[in-house]
């Protein structure tokens, strides 16, 4: 089925609802007269920046957050804090660079790669400055469903969401899918029983519902999906959809379009109840998708698209850092809009504190900035230039798929090198946007500059702080033997 039959299949069904109804009607209600407006935050796992219709994937159909963008504005740059999950989530929570507080891989205990040996990380320092908690402070409902991964769920001393400011959480306790039972799922203390038939999306959205129903406050809300992470899985209905593609394909194409169905339900519901008006809409993907090719034996089901764009997930080339990013804000966002201004994960703490009159922790090094202003095209005021560094970029976690650890991006300029500055590559984006040629030595100035300035940010990032301490739990270092 083309994807124009099946947006008319769609809507003729209902699955569109009273929100592709409304989508074409310009927000009437000013920023000014929205007092404390709801915030839903969407974050899938894994989405490469051209797997979504409106982004031009070919193929996929995603009807929902199509609608989503031709309400809202959609985001031509839009960038995480690092190519790989757990710290980019951090990020969207702290406001700060996860190498500050040495947030430098995915949470694990002692997880050996069998080429490269990861930093351990049990969880997010829980004196890091944290979003909800300072909403909380403001008068805010806290809450996040699905994906969490900021903490480990086994050890009782193991910090809870909770601990960073939500007042309500579920996510996945016990299960071997991340999309369908039968599992367990923790919400707040109670362990859920998930039946087989249960398909993951659709639990996301009922939970969802349940958080925003159980009180009259304003809220935030985490809506953190697994999909499409490895290993997919999708409903025979939606793999039906990719007729005469690979298996593999039909898979892949699916959970996204699976999803997107769900979150078309959960658009439905906010307008159902007439909370569109009100609630700030921001959906992303954590990081780039996972590359085609992978030493661990299931490289045919990845299917992820970076668009045009070099690299993937764990490399800091754009196709590992620019992700699809789509905000809906009542008063703010013209219908359609496109914005090619850069904007950051880690924008969204001091926006959404500027925009509820939240305070911001003093004595805290932020490195976001209120993208509020690209909204409408206009630039965003940085403490810094937008800054990388993942230093198991450079190493082999997946052949071929290598890059330099450090960058750095100024206007249309991205600078990159090695840790110790040296072997420094300059791309110009507006021409060279998949990074292939080198132009370091016919810009000398704008490359020595570039490094100038990233050597700042990178001594301030990794000057002094309590890191190791504030991540790891003794009690799951208890007893280990030593390596």
């Amino acid at each position: 089925m083309e994807r124009r039959a099946f947006l008319k299949t769609a809507a003729a069904a209902g699955t569109a609802g009273v929100w592709a109804a409304s989508c074409a009607t310009d927000p009437t209600r000013t920023q000014a007269s929205i007092d404390k407006p709801n915030f839903l935050f969407i974050l899938t796992d894994d989405q490469g920046w051209g797997d979504l219709g409106c982004y031009g994937h070919p193929v996929l159909k995603t009807p929902h957050l199509d609608r989503l963008a031709e309400k809202g504005c959609r985001f031509t740059d839009f960038y995480v804090s690092m190519p790989i999950c757990s710290p980019t989530r951090s990020s969207c929570l702290t406001g700060r660079d996860p190498n500050r507080y040495g947030f430098k891989h995915v949470i694990n205990t002692g997880m050996v790669n069998p080429q490269v040996r990861v930093p351990e990380v049990h969880h997010l320092p829980v004196n890091e400055p944290s979003l909800p908690r300072q909403l909380k402070q403001a008068g805010y409902r806290t809450g996040t469903v699905g994906k969490w991964h900021l903490s480990h769920n086994g050890p009782a001393s193991e910090p809870t969401p909770g601990d960073y400011g939500f007042d309500y959480w579920y996510r996945l306790w016990k299960g071997d899918s991340l999309y369908r039972g039968p599992s367990q799922w923790q919400r707040n203390a109670e362990i859920i029983d998930i039946p087989a038939d249960k398909w993951y999306p659709e639990m996301y959205v009922d939970e969802a519902i349940r958080f925003i129903e159980s009180g009259r406050e304003p809220f935030y809300l985490n809506f953190w999906t697994f999909t499409p992470h490895v290993r997919e899985e999708a409903a025979e209905s939606m793999r039906a959809l990719y007729e005469g593609r690979t298996e593999y394909e039909k898979t892949y194409f699916g959970s996204i379009t699976q999803m997107d169905e769900q979150i078309g339900r959960l658009l439905d519901y906010l307008e159902s109840k007439g909370l569109t008006q009100n609630t700030v809409i921001i959906f992303c993907s954590d990081n780039g998708p996972e590359p085609p090719v992978n030493e661990h034996g299931h490289e045919e089901a990845r299917r992820g698209s970076t668009g045009r764009f070099r690299g993937a997930k764990h490399v800091i080339y754009e196709g590992g850092i620019r992700v699809p990013g789509i905000i809906y804000w009542p008063g703010l966002t013209k219908p359609g809009s496109i914005s090619q201004t850069p904007v950051s994960v880690l924008d969204f703490f001091p926006t959404l504190c500027a925009a509820t009159g939240a305070s911001v922790p003093e004595g805290w090094a932020f490195d976001g900035a209120d993208f509020r202003p690209a909204l409408s095209g206009g630039e965003v005021q940085r403490p810094h230039p937008l800054y990388w560094q993942c230093e198991y970029s450079m190493k082999t976690f997946v052949p071929g798929f290598t890059s330099p650890p450090l960058a750095i991006r100024e206007g249309h300029w991205k600078l990159m090198c090695d840790m110790q500055f040296g072997n420094t590559c300059l791309y110009n984006l507006d021409v060279d946007p998949t990074e292939q040629w080198n132009v370091d030595k016919c810009e000398p100035e704008i490359a020595s500059s570039m490094l100038d300035k990233l050597k700042a940010i990178y001594a301030d990032i990794n000057g002094s702080y309590q890191r190791e301490a504030a991540y790891l739990n003794p009690d799951i270092l208890k007893g280990r033997k030593p390596q």
